[in-house]
């Protein structure tokens, strides 16, 4: 296990056109992951901290980090705890403030890290209809991050601006690209460790839905005579707010929920036939039901 995703909290604040989130099983049953509950797990991931090293720690999963009135304390115990770890935090920024910005930066700085923002358009008014949060708002919060910041912390602003099979834009790349390239001269903002990206979005393993977009619902059959692989389900652990630990991040219906670690210790988990089933599906040692969440992704990986 290199790499980790944990969700303290089920709410985004967002409605991204993009995203599957707003029609998700968080929607239909919401929560915040307990005190207790996130140090266990912390304590129980120390066994695999040399291979973490290595990957990275995410205290978020399908989720805005921001809507846990408790994720800074929770990401400075998680630097605290795994000093050598590359924490990744991702967010649209709507409900950062001046406060939480320095205090992130107080805890990342001088660390690895990776701070990523969702920037789904080039204008206000752009991530206004594509994200349904305030456009202007979320800039002025991102405008102070990276002025405060001023070069400490690795800054990704992506924008996941068109479909893997460009059949849906939302916005032109090179003018989201130009755009910030503007507002850093604008602002007088530090470029070093900033980063302007501009991707296409996948439809999570089905559960996008955007009016007019045609694609296949089914792109593979996994089985004996289909082998497959993909790094989800053996290189990553992705655990929900009540302790549920599902296959992917593509998992927005809770349909791989293999154990939980309120009861058992993620060691139990690894080594049940839950999880061993689940495995066996991903890799093609056993035919898998036409729509598994596998044969219906189009991004390994996630």
């Amino acid at each position: 296990m290199r790499f980790v995703q944990i969700q303290t909290a089920s709410y985004c604040n967002a409605k991204c056109i993009i995203c599957p989130h707003k029609d998700s099983w968080m929607r239909k049953h919401p929560g915040t992951m307990t005190d207790s509950l996130y140090q266990k797990i912390l304590e129980e991931l120390q066994e695999w901290e040399d291979e973490l090293n290595t990957g990275k720690m995410c205290p978020y999963l399908m989720n805005e980090p921001f809507c846990d009135s408790k994720i800074l304390d929770r990401i400075r115990l998680m630097r605290e705890m795994f000093p050598n770890t590359l924490i990744e935090i991702s967010t649209n920024a709507e409900l950062m403030t001046p406060d939480k910005s320095r205090k992130l930066i107080d805890i990342l700085a001088g660390t690895k890290h990776d701070v990523w923002i969702s920037r789904h358009g080039v204008t206000p008014e752009d991530v206004k209809r594509n994200m349904f949060i305030d456009g202007e708002k979320s800039l002025e919060n991102i405008i102070y991050l990276l002025k405060e910041a001023d070069g400490q912390l690795n800054i990704a602003i992506k924008g996941f601006l068109y479909s893997f099979d460009d059949k849906v834009r939302l916005s032109k790349p090179r003018a989201f690209i130009r755009y910030w390239q503007n507002k850093f001269k604008e602002h007088d903002i530090k470029t070093n460790n900033i980063r302007v990206v501009a991707k296409s979005f996948h439809d999570r393993s089905g559960n996008v839905k955007i009016k007019g977009w045609q694609k296949p619902a089914i792109v593979r059959h996994i089985g004996p005579n289909n082998k497959f692989y993909c790094p989800r389900v053996d290189k990553w652990l992705h655990i929900l707010w009540n302790g549920d630990v599902i296959l992917c991040c593509n998992d927005y219906q809770h349909e791989t929920m293999f154990g939980n670690v309120k009861n058992q210790t993620i060691k139990e988990i690894l080594n049940s036939d839950s999880y061993k089933r689940i495995k066996d599906m991903v890799l093609g040692n056993v035919e898998t039901p036409k729509d598994f969440i596998c044969n219906r992704c189009t991004r390994i990986g996630g």
